[in-house]
């Protein structure tokens, strides 16, 4: 049997990440070099932790919530992901998404990952001041029909679009829900994916930093062969 082929779904750092409401930076100092007689080379680095692809926690949105601490190794393990693709018809997501998943209702998916072509222009300013976000609704759309699902990731850089905030807080809120939290997995990189493409499991491995209301990601996938 053909194995199945790991493919990374997150960006790395760099300081050509973009940082939502393009505020903040990400830091990478080199701090000795060995080509100017240092005995090695090392970094440093400076950033936020809502930086690149990165997964929030209730704490985010919610004073006494979740933090990273109170999620356990096999939280972020997904074994029945599902990718899915929709073209946003204005910057809040609703509807026409809710119509794509309706088709996957009832499965015991614990991670859906949403592509929206949002990826084609991170490297432009558009991407972080004009991003779609997703309603509120969809998430009260997710909690009553897929009752395993952990985790919402998507390749825009928030749930909140920076031309709707106050939209967007009410959707972190939700979605961050001390009591049935779905984890938002922002800025993601799919675009070596689409909703054809089979995923068997996907690894999300957050950094570990202790009482963290959120953190960046190495977000690995097992792609399905033929």
């Amino acid at each position: 049997a053909q194995m199945d082929e790991l493919i990374r779904l997150s960006y790395p750092l760099s300081g050509e990440t973009p940082l939502y409401g393009g505020s903040g930076q990400v830091i990478v100092r080199q701090l000795s070099a060995i080509e100017i007689g240092c005995t090695c080379n090392t970094q440093s680095l400076e950033t936020p932790l809502h930086a690149g692809t990165h997964i929030d926690f209730p704490r985010h949105f919610h004073v006494t919530g979740p933090t990273l601490d109170d999620f356990p190794p096999e939280f972020f393990y997904c074994s029945a992901p599902q990718i899915v693709e929709v073209k946003p018809e204005s910057h809040l997501i609703g509807t026409e998404l809710q119509q794509v998943l309706s088709g996957f209702s009832g499965q015991p998916l614990d991670l859906i990952l949403v592509k929206t072509g949002s990826g084609a222009c991170r490297g432009d300013e558009r991407y972080w001041k004009e991003n779609p976000g997703f309603a509120p609704e969809i998430y009260d759309f997710l909690a009553g029909n897929f009752p395993f699902l952990r985790i919402f990731g998507f390749d825009t850089i928030s749930l909140s679009s920076f031309t709707d905030r106050a939209i967007g807080r009410i959707a972190h809120q939700k979605f961050l829900n001390p009591g049935r939290p779905i984890l938002p997995l922002e800025d993601m990189d799919l675009t070596c994916v689409d909703q054809c493409t089979r995923l068997s499991a996907v690894l999300i491995s957050p950094w570990q930093i202790s009482g963290a209301d959120g953190v960046p990601c190495t977000v690995t996938g097992w792609r399905k062969k033929g």
